[in-house]
């Protein structure tokens, strides 16, 4: 039952999200909006010593709804956000006339993560389906026990029929679905004290520089362990494994000759060609972080 469980909280989540992506890129008009700030948080997960930290950014946006000036910030934030926004960016807007709270980034993965999170959903509720038939259901209480997640899947789906039903014939959403579209938080100078707020470009570019160093340093112990560990692959490899992969090197037609070694199954040359194209990425990542930090 627990695949069963896990796979529908996956599917209904992701269902959610994608309804309300889908919603506003139906009915919302795009406006335009601007960059006045960027916010810095501070995000921790887990508990005790497995507890992680981490810093995420979001932008604080500006835009007009009937009129008047409104300041808010997206629900979500990410750590890269730091790298795409600027003040006094324009950016294009989703914004529903219900009120200007109303209103996300055009721009945004919801979507993709949504369809993510419905296609994990679903393979892990066919495991759990697969999975039916090793039990016995003498007891009534099993009917329950396990056919119950079905069953509430089964009620999700008639649901949301009901509602796209609804959408199409034009009725009014209320209550609980009209909080859902809710999708940004209003800001006010009251509700912005004592936030980590950088107003200025300036103080963003400074606040990239402190994180592309930190990315830096961190790629660079990745480069160095992975380094090392290719050269370690690379001395166990077998002397006519060796002569393959430099042939290969020096004529890329000589492929025939690696796919071998693949079938093989030589856990040196797989462990020497992983170590060397995670070698490759992070230096990939370090040219990145040192473009990113000269602009």
């Amino acid at each position: 039952m627990v695949p069963l469980i896990v796979g529908f909280a996956f599917f209904a989540f992701g269902s959610l999200f994608l309804y309300i992506r889908m919603v506003f890129e139906s009915e919302a008009k795009v406006v335009s909006g601007t960059v006045v700030g960027l916010e810095r948080k501070i995000s921790q997960m887990g508990t005790g010593k497995s507890r992680r930290r981490s810093v995420l950014y979001r932008p604080l946006v500006e835009y007009a709804f009937k009129g008047q000036n409104y300041r808010f910030t997206p629900d979500s934030s990410s750590s890269n956000g730091i790298f795409k926004y600027k003040i006094g960016q324009k950016v294009k807007l989703l914004s529903l006339d219900k009120g200007a709270e109303y209103v996300l980034l055009k721009e945004g993965s919801l979507k993709m993560i949504s369809v993510l999170f419905i296609l994990i959903g679903l393979g892990v509720m066919g495991v759990g389906i697969n999975l039916l038939r090793d039990f016995d259901f003498t007891n009534p209480f099993d009917y329950l026990f396990h056919l119950l997640p079905l069953a509430s899947i089964l009620i999700f789906l008639l649901m949301a029929k009901m509602k796209m039903g609804k959408r199409k014939r034009g009725l009014k959403e209320k209550g609980i679905e009209g909080q859902m579209l809710k999708s940004a938080t209003l800001e006010t100078e009251a509700s912005l004290k004592g936030r980590t707020i950088y107003w200025s470009n300036h103080e963003i570019k400074k606040e990239l520089g402190k994180v592309n160093k930190l990315g830096a340093f961190v790629t660079f112990i990745f480069l160095s362990f992975s380094l090392l560990f290719t050269a370690h692959m690379y001395k166990r490899m077998q002397g006519s494994a060796r002569e393959t992969l430099l042939a290969f090197m020096s004529d890329l037609s000589q492929v025939d000759g690696v796919i071998e070694l693949l079938k093989a199954e030589n856990p040196e040359v797989i462990g020497f060609l992983a170590g060397l194209v995670f070698t490759l990425f992070c230096l990939l990542g370090l040219i990145q972080q040192k473009r990113a930090s000269i602009h």
